[in-house]
């Protein structure tokens, strides 16, 4: 017989070799690289004239989270860029240096900083840090905020858009009204390769102006200031000075935008800022609150320093005094001498409502609408319906930022291409332009996004567990238990769920006929519950430690099945076990299947009802369930409303279509694979 033992089989055929399985792995088994990316520096850069050197590991990747080389021990890079023509690394000859990279040598994620840079024709400029929160209506920026609290030091405050970690990353890119495409390209690409730097930001978003989201409001506390124009053609360096009238719209989040001085334009429940020279004038509304009050004097002096240096006097002019308010009002163009009353004209968008009957959550494959982003959930929304494997699109309607979540085992391009793909099913759905797009990375989910599910646990929290005393006189009768994680184990030989074996190796499976074994099953991991199946595994050479024995034998036992044909399962389990010599043999019961038997069938198996199939009916119906670690498990019921449970999902097969119904507490898991399933148990 070759390599098999000596054992009874049937006249119909001689064991053949291993058969390929006909239907579909376990989601939760796809083993997909962690969405990481690949530096642009090369392995190894030397600058010949500076002598300084910075280098990389060998397998790729870069030393340290932030994807650079390190040139302290905190992280903080100094590189010199050089005109090297001749570099060699492993064989490789490079030219130069990556070209655009320069501005990106300081970045750094192993302490907290704001790294804020503006796209100048076709290139990004470094802003210092008196200039971050003036952003230009005709430029571009991009904003890179680390947050790194590795001690007890760290007090920051807890805003509802940022993201708490040891190390975590918010990386935006901003558009003005009136920026130009080159510009917008610019960021795009920048934004991208700034991406790949800190080896995947937490998050990542497109913001436009007057519409920017809380994950990029909270950056700036202080407030946002609207400037008119390009940089190069800023107020101050104009030859003849002329009034800026900024206008304060917000609560939590102060934004200025500038605009034509006129009547028209102030708002009696908010505050305004008259720039004119040689004083600035704050107006304040009869209407305005305390809190709107105290962040108006804060931009106003903001703006002062930044567009005088700190040297014009700031004058406050309160509505309310009609003496002041009506030399105030003269300074303005004429026009209607009434002020707005009523609600703030021009909040952002992530301080609006959202519309409650609106909150959708779409799986993401492609770049297709209609064919990659299929309907998934709808509210009240599940925290497991989020797999891990893929990636998830969160629509709360055309006045509410979309959010694209990224599992932490997502593919690369589902990485790359979140925010892409939000435009363009924003695009799709006939959305504004300005629409906020984040993407936002399993594990580092803000506040913002968590509120609009029912329940939400930080997955990285895990249970501590105590452990039991033993006695001198029990210890022996301690055994490893599966319902009690408390237990302890007394012999680290024995087998246990600790113990997983995989599906690399060969597998063979074998259904019991009476005394003997018919040859092996054309379809592994298909089982029927009047039979009995023997199973023997081979593990790879690679997976064989003191735990693992070469040869592992299950016999699994049909909950139908008779007891003669049990028996029988196990006699020749033991007389397989006994010619193969060292073989490790496990009885399994039916809908008890061990993690260990469904690891060697891509945690996915299928079982079949023989009263179902004896009566021949039309409709067939199937239920898909979780087992533990992710594995699934396909049975098929009788079709009667009461075979139907919430926290399972359903294939219900007709002539003509099949139905999935999906429980209210079913998971992600199971809805996915219950699609992938239709393929396999309706082939039709």
């Amino acid at each position: 017989m070759g390599d098999y033992p000596d054992m009874p089989v049937t006249a119909s055929g001689r064991i053949g070799r291993k058969r390929s399985s006909g239907f579909p792995s376990s989601v939760s088994d796809v083993s997909r690289a962690q969405s990481g990316v690949t530096s642009h520096y090369p392995r190894s850069f030397v600058s010949s004239t500076s002598g300084y050197r910075s280098t990389v590991t060998s397998s790729g990747s870069p030393r340290g989270r932030s994807g650079l080389s390190t040139a302290t021990s905190r992280g903080t890079l100094r590189e010199e860029m050089t005109t090297t023509n001749s570099v060699i690394s492993n064989g490789d000859v490079i030219s130069e240096a990556t070209p655009g990279m320069e501005p990106f040598a300081c970045v750094s994620v192993d302490r907290p900083a704001l790294h804020i840079w503006r796209a100048e024709v076709g290139k990004l400029v470094t802003l210092e840090q008196n200039d971050h929160g003036f952003f230009h209506e005709g430029a571009c920026y991009l904003v890179l905020k680390s947050v790194s609290h590795l001690g007890k030091n760290w007090n920051l405050e807890v805003t509802i858009g940022e993201v708490h970690d040891d190390r975590s990353t918010s990386l935006h890119y901003w558009l003005g009204q009136h920026a130009g495409q080159q510009d917008v390209k610019t960021v795009e690409r920048m934004s991208r390769d700034l991406d790949e730097v800190v080896q995947q930001a937490s998050i990542l978003s497109r913001e436009v102006q007057g519409h920017e989201s809380v994950c990029f409001l909270c950056n700036f506390p202080e407030g946002i200031v609207y400037i008119e124009g390009k940089p190069r053609m800023t107020v101050s360096r104009a030859s003849k000075y002329t009034k800026r009238l900024y206008v304060m719209r917000g609560r939590k989040f102060v934004t200025a935008t500038c605009t034509e001085p006129r009547v028209e334009e102030l708002d009696t429940t908010g505050a305004a800022l008259l720039d004119g020279f040689p004083r600035m004038y704050l107006w304040i509304g009869a209407r305005c609150n305390h809190v709107n009050r105290v962040k108006a004097i804060q931009v106003a002096r903001r703006v002062r320093n930044w567009q005088r240096k700190g040297k014009a006097h700031i004058v406050v002019v309160d509505e309310n005094d009609t003496t002041q308010n009506s030399a105030f009002l003269k300074k303005l163009r004429c026009g209607d001498t009434q002020t707005a009353n009523g609600v703030e004209n021009g909040s952002t968008i992530s301080e609006q409502d959202g519309q409650a009957g609106l909150l959708n959550l779409h799986r993401v494959s492609g770049d297709r609408v209609l064919y990659d982003m299929p309907f998934a959930a709808t509210r009240p929304l599940l925290q497991k319906f989020l797999v891990t494997t893929d990636s998830y699109l969160l629509d709360q309607g055309p006045h509410n930022p979309l959010f694209v979540w990224v599992g932490a085992k997502a593919e690369n391009d589902d990485v790359a291409d979140a925010v892409s793909r939000g435009q363009i099913f924003a695009q799709h759905r006939g959305y504004p332009t300005w629409l906020p797009v984040c993407r936002i990375t399993e594990g580092f989910e803000p506040q913002v996004f968590k509120m609009t599910f029912l329940e939400w646990r930080d997955r990285t929290l895990t249970k501590a567990h105590h452990t039991r005393s033993y006695s001198v006189g029990n210890i022996g009768r301690a055994l490893f238990s599966r319902s009690d994680p408390r237990t302890v184990a007394k012999v680290s030989e024995m087998w246990s769920d600790d113990i997983v074996l995989s599906s690399e190796g060969s597998t063979e499976m074998f259904r019991v006929d009476g005394e003997s074994l018919e040859p092996p099953w054309d379809q592994p991991g298909v089982f029927l519950n009047s039979d009995c199946y023997v199973i023997w595994h081979r593990p790879a050479p690679q997976a064989l430690t003191n735990h693992v024995l070469p040869n592992v034998l299950f016999y699994w036992l049909g909950s139908k099945s008779g007891p003669d044909q049990q028996t029988s399962a196990l006699n020749l389990t033991l007389t397989m076990a006994g010619a193969l010599q060292q073989a490790l043999v496990i009885r399994v019961l039916d809908n008890k299947e061990p993690q260990s038997l469904l690891s060697i069938f891509h945690n996915s198996i299928v079982v079949y009802d023989q009263t179902v199939l004896s009566a021949k009916e039309k409709v067939t119906m199937y239920c898909v369930r979780k087992c533990a670690k992710g594995s699934m498990r396909v049975q098929q019921v009788p079709v009667k409303s009461s075979s139907l449970h919430s926290s399972a999902a359903f294939i219900i097969s007709t002539p003509k279509r099949c139905v999935l119904w999906y429980g209210k507490l079913t998971g992600g898991s199971e809805r996915e694979f219950s699609k992938t399933m239709l393929g396999f148990l309706d082939a039709a």
